[in-house]
């Protein structure tokens, strides 16, 4: 997981602080998980395979 570490600038005009937290909060916990797609697995499973066939030869 890679954390993006934004500091927000919320100009919120709102009475209720809970919400404000809230809110602040949100912004805070947001992060990008990085999932390699199905084609690099592959790709590298079978570099992976015609390695381990060299090396047996």
């Amino acid at each position: 997981m890679i954390p993006l570490k934004l500091l927000p600038v919320l100009n919120v005009t709102t009475r209720d602080e809970a919400l404000d937290q809230t809110a602040i909060q949100d912004i805070r916990d947001n992060s990008i998980t990085l999932i390699p797609e199905p084609t690099s697995l592959g790709l590298l499973s079978l570099a992976g395979l015609a390695l381990l066939r060299r090396r047996r030869r």
